[in-house]
């Protein structure tokens, strides 16, 4: 199933399950666009759990998902002060809109380098994400060891590495699946195996690209 819907104003994206298990939410760029279909293509070989991919086409993927300034990244002024917009939008519009259509569902959020990124800062500043799947995530933004050793769970001892590894398959960082080194629907599609795991029972399928299947544990996950 392939959707295109307007939900609360913003241009959105919907793959996979009519009758889902899981929601995986993926803020997106417009580049991203070309290589969706071909991510879900992938993801649905590598997990019989259904879900439901819904990507947000972003106006500006910088202003959008920044979560502080960092002036080597933009020096756009806008860049760090509308990331809480985004997450707003996707807690208080987004997921409404899907638990009317489909129930109450394990959310995902999940992202590519800046999206990566962005979904790790979101999962500190609410609990409403059953996992993250970030890949490639872009750790190396100015402040961004203080802050996740402060405020992201699972990632306290695992930071550093994460900072400066340039291909990590078997990092432990439950419950956060974070991936820092593949190509771009590569990358995705195995860290969203990797996130949908637990609900399937057992360990995701590895492939070429990216080594080793799921390595944390979600909240209540047997």
């Amino acid at each position: 199933m392939t959707e295109s819907i307007v939900i609360s104003g913003r241009s959105c994206r919907l793959f996979g399950a009519e009758k889902p298990a899981c929601l995986l939410i993926q803020p997106s760029a417009r580049h991203e666009a070309p290589t969706l279909e071909e991510e879900v293509r992938q993801l649905t070989a590598l997990t019989a759990v259904p879900f439901l991919l819904v990507t947000i086409e972003l106006e500006d993927w910088i202003v959008d998902l920044m979560p502080w300034a960092d002036r080597n990244i933009s020096r756009d002024e806008e860049a760090g002060k509308h990331g809480q917009d985004t997450l707003q939008y996707i807690l208080q519009s987004l997921i409404p809109w899907l638990e009317e259509r489909y129930g109450f569902l394990p959310a995902i959020l999940g992202g590519y380098s800046l999206g990566g990124l962005y979904a790790l800062w979101a999962s500190a500043r609410t609990d409403r994400f059953r996992a993250v799947a970030a890949a490639s995530p872009s750790v190396w933004i100015k402040d961004w060891v203080p802050y996740a050793k402060k405020n992201v769970p699972g990632l306290r001892l695992s930071i550093s590495a994460l900072a400066s590894a340039r291909n990590m398959s078997r990092i432990r960082l439950s419950p956060v699946s974070a991936i820092a080194s593949a190509p771009n629907t590569g990358c995705c599609r195995n860290s969203w195996a990797r996130s949908i795991a637990p609900w399937s029972g057992k360990k995701a399928t590895t492939s070429p690209i990216m080594p080793g299947g799921w390595r944390g544990r979600l909240p209540g996950a047997s």
